[in-house]
Formats: C-alpha cells, structure tokens, sequence
C-alpha cells in the first residue's frame, strides 16, 4: 500500500447515494478504496494495461500531476467532511422542525415580519429603480442640454465671422473711396475746387 487511505461507511455512503439517481451505482461516482491494496505483480499488471493507461492519461490532462495520490485520498477525506455536515444540517433542520410547531400568535408575526421584510425590499428596489431613471433622464438632457449650446456657439461663431468679414470689406472699400477722393482732390488745380 502506498498510502494509508480512510474508508467511507455504510452510512456515509448511504448519505452520499441521495445524491445520485436510484440507478446509478455510487461506487461509479466515487472514489472508493479497494477491501485489499494491489500489491507486487499485480499492480505492474494494472500499470503495463493499456486501458489503465489511457484513463490516466484522460486524468492527467485535466487535472496537476504534483501531489496526485495525496490528493487523491484526501479526496475520501472530504466526503466524510461532506457526510459530517450533511449529518448536522439535518440535525438542525430536525430543531427547526419545532417552528411549525409554535402557537398561532408568534407563527403570524414571523410570517407578518418577514412579509413587512419582503416588502421594504421591494420598497428599497423600486426606490433604486426610480433614482435611476432619474439620472438617466438627468444624463439625456444635460447631454442635449449641452449639444444645444455647443451648435447654438457654433452658429454665433459663424455669424460673428460673417459680419466681421462683412466690416472688413466695408473698412476697404471705404478706404479705397477716400483714396480715390483724395486722387480726384489732389488733381484738380485749386480754382475748380473753390
């Protein structure tokens, strides 16, 4: 044997075949020890099979090599982990038992308590929902709010353009009337101009 390996019982077995289908066989799920550890030749047999060979290697693709038989054990080990919990939670659902049983008055107020509970819930939820949409609605029309304003400076940024070129050709012609003035000015002989 090259581990010591823990066993599971009847009974943990027996807890563990709820799991499973009427149909199935346990023992086709589990990792279960054999009565007696292969020893000598026939292990080497197992190990030259071919069979046993490429179920290991399926294994081995999935799972880390490094510390497989440790791990492989402690697999049992965490089934009877497993059964223990199993074991108190029953137990426990075994003292719960004794709720239903309780007198009428304080059956109705648990049962009041946890529908007021389910209610402020649903109350805190549609609050959440509510304030959601409100800031999705405040989102929208800041983000239109503000499309507005940009097309809106754009447009007076145009029509400050336009008006800006507008004055500068009116600046030009003007200048280009007084130039011409001041020639006809300056060519005239002074008695014409009197």
């Amino acid at each position: 044997m090259l581990a010591q390996v823990e066993r599971l019982s009847t009974y943990e077995k027996a807890m563990l075949f709820q799991f499973f289908d009427e149909s199935d066989d346990l023992n086709d799920h589990i990792l279960t020890p054999r009565a007696d550890s292969l020893q000598g030749p026939e292990l080497e047999t197992l190990l030259a099979d071919l069979s046993f060979r490429r179920q290991m290697a399926s294994v081995l693709t999935e799972f880390d090599p490094e510390n497989f038989a440790q791990r492989v054990f402690g697999t049992v080990s965490a089934l009877f982990r497993v059964t223990e919990k199993l074991r108190r939670v029953q137990a426990e659902l075994k003292v719960q038992v004794n709720l239903f049983e309780m007198p009428v008055d304080i059956k109705t107020f648990w049962i009041n308590s946890k529908r007021e509970f389910q209610l402020g819930i649903t109350s805190r939820d549609q609050r959440i929902t509510n304030l959601e949409v409100e800031k999705t609605e405040i989102i929208r029309n800041f983000r239109e709010d503000t499309l507005k304003l940009l097309q809106e400076h754009d447009r007076d940024k145009r029509g400050l353009r336009t008006q800006a070129e507008d004055l500068r050709l009116q600046v030009e012609m003007e200048k280009s009337r007084r130039q011409t003035w001041n020639l006809n000015l300056l060519g005239r002989p002074l008695a014409q101009l009197t």
